[in-house]
């Protein structure tokens, strides 16, 4: 039997699923460089709604898939389901979800808001889904088989601030002088800094698994940020030199003049002149920012999974952290 590829997969979850009010969606996290899924794995998706067709949305599913919602939220139904979700930082997730035509892959799903979505990648109100839309995902549309789905331009443009805006931060984190590759592992740990869960359940080894797990992975965050890091270089922030193969990058100006690219959460460090300073406010706002909204939605995640799949959601991650752990000892 050959493994079924990520986007079969991906689209297999969508037609189980109602197309409602759907504007986009996509696969996300580490496993989306793997063309093939693993026996036994879970693929994380999330689905974009148009903000006035959620309650639908909801409706629809819990009809058509009455299951994928706890004993509570049925009974609370699509407004209260919406309710739920529209609590900071704005997704309904249903983990541990089987799709009757895919046998052998686990499926993670949130849904979110088209609004919610685009405001979080231009100011980072609250960088959950900026956070995982800094690392390459993979766009998905239930019956696109032939073509490469398109990708809404409003969502386009919420994205290209998002990646300039994780650019900029993650020069100003860094050293006077920095490899391609330390930067592209200061962008992947942007949004796990102060993350509640990569205290307790993540694994370790995550920020090398997403920049090394293949060279495909190295490849794709080149293919984002490599435009945006000339573009710094061609505005006169940075230099760019080849050594030995690897791209080492210098900053020519003081941080303060960076400042002003900052997304909207962290514009409180034009406040600060140093270096130092300014560092130090980005990494606590982020910080803050990832530790309140990660904690915030593992208390949804016990909410809209109920009490068992939330267990053993939490179980698993600490399995994966535990064999990262030994794997890296």
């Amino acid at each position: 039997k050959h493994p079924m590829s990520l986007v079969s997969a991906g689209q297999g979850l969508l037609k189980s699923l109602p197309s409602t009010g759907v504007v986009w969606s996509f696969c996300y996290g580490s496993k989306v460089m793997e063309t093939k899924m693993s026996a036994n794995s879970q693929l994380d998706v999330i689905v974009v709604v148009e903000d006035d067709l959620i309650e639908d949305w909801h409706q629809e599913n819990l009809e058509r898939n009455s299951e994928h919602y706890s004993h509570l939220n049925r009974v609370l139904g699509p407004k209260g389901v919406k309710i739920i979700q529209d609590i900071a930082p704005g997704l309904f997730f249903h983990p541990f979800i089987k799709v009757p035509t895919i046998s052998d892959v686990t499926f993670k799903y949130g849904v979110t808001s088209r609004l919610n979505l685009e405001n979080d990648l231009k100011n980072w109100s609250n960088l959950y889904l900026a956070g995982r839309l800094h690392k390459p995902v993979k766009p998905i549309f239930p019956f696109s088989d032939l073509v490469e789905p398109e990708t809404p331009d409003s969502i386009k443009l919420a994205m290209s601030d998002n990646f300039f805006s994780a650019v900029v931060t993650a020069v100003i984190l860094s050293e006077e002088q920095f490899s391609e590759s330390e930067l592209y592992t200061k962008i992947i740990s942007l949004s796990y800094t102060g993350d509640v869960r990569m205290g307790v359940a993540e694994n370790p080894n995550k920020v090398n698994n997403i920049l090394n797990g293949s060279a495909e992975n190295f490849q794709a965050f080149r293919e984002i940020y490599l435009p945006r890091v000339q573009k710094l270089e061609s505005e006169g922030f940075l230099s760019l030199k080849n050594q030995d193969g690897k791209i080492i990058l210098n900053k020519l100006k003081q941080d303060a003049s960076l400042t002003q690219y900052l997304p909207p959460l962290l514009s409180g460090a034009k406040n600060s002149q140093t270096s130092p300073e300014i560092s130090t406010f980005i990494a606590q706002k982020i910080s803050e920012t990832n530790k309140t909204y990660s904690t915030i939605q593992s208390i949804k995640g016990v909410q809209t999974a109920g009490m068992s799949k939330s267990l053993l959601y939490g179980l698993q991650k600490l399995k994966k952290k535990w064999t990262g752990k030994k794997s890296s000892e």
